[in-house]
């Protein structure tokens, strides 16, 4: 995603040869392990250190990398010298921290903003957009005794990450389905097929009248950027589907586990 996101308000991209720059270590921090009870483990000792430990001390460099999906916004809020710096952290919601840093820190480039308006401009005109973000496990009878329950019954367009979801709904009820197809128009980023449909599906999940969405990454991503819970809705994994807020997402699902957190390194501060 950062390949294709452009930074906003803060300056955050990378030199242009950061890959080649030979200064440039990985490692992982969690360790890889089909252990559940190891993985915890590992995960509340991170969470400890990132709560009371000296964070500087620890990783003494000017850029770090994290890549991981693991909420510790919590545990930072305990760190003595988060509190000095960032008092902010103390009273704002978890979601609202997450929307002003994802807000703050990424926009889509101004080309593909442009098609990506132009494009809903064209296809959603004056339709409710009703999106999806989940998988096909969902039964589509479901899907569709919900939509009527919720009376979005006139004239709606509907949206799945889930492609497959999107073909077998069209011919059920002549469904209204959007159909989104933009990349970068810079080379490089082209290539880039999976992280281009990521940040539109992020984009246009922001932008839905009704949101759907199962334990789906950037389904609940795209809940927590909106200003709103209003017309949000979650699936649990037995598919069944029910209103929820955007400051309770993190308990709206159940537990899954999660991969190991690996952190690249940038050249020590000077």
């Amino acid at each position: 995603m950062a390949d294709v996101l452009n930074f906003n308000a803060y300056y955050w991209q990378a030199p242009e040869d950061f890959h080649s720059s030979g200064k440039i270590s990985t490692r992982s921090i969690i360790e890889n392990t089909e252990s559940l009870k190891i993985h915890d483990t590992q995960i509340f000792g991170l969470a400890q250190k990132i709560s009371d430990g000296d964070l500087a001390k620890s990783y003494p460099y000017e850029n770090l990398l994290l890549s991981e999906t693991i909420n510790f916004i919590g545990d930072l809020r305990r760190n003595a010298v988060a509190q000095a710096k960032t008092p902010w952290l103390l009273s704002m919601p978890e979601n609202d921290i997450v929307r002003l840093l994802y807000t703050g820190l990424f926009k889509l480039p101004p080309l593909m903003y442009s098609k990506l308006m132009t494009s809903l401009k064209t296809q959603v005109r004056d339709r409710q957009l009703v999106c999806y973000f989940g998988d096909a496990n969902t039964p589509h009878g479901q899907l569709l005794a919900f939509l009527r329950k919720m009376n979005i019954t006139g004239d709606y367009m509907i949206y799945s990450n889930n492609e497959d979801l999107s073909k077998s709904l069209l011919p059920l009820e002549k469904m209204k389905v959007l159909s989104i197809n933009i990349t970068s128009d810079v080379p490089s980023v082209q290539r880039c097929a999976h992280a281009n449909k990521k940040v539109i599906d992020i984009e246009i999940s922001t932008m839905c009248d009704v949101l759907i969405t199962s334990n789906n990454p950037t389904g609940i991503l795209g809940a927590t950027l909106r200003t709103t819970s209003t017309n949000l809705f979650c699936v649990n994994h037995e598919g069944t589907i029910y209103q929820c807020v955007r400051s309770e997402l993190d308990s709206s699902f159940r537990d899954h586990f999660h991969k190991p957190l690996d952190i690249m390194y940038l050249k020590l501060r000077t």
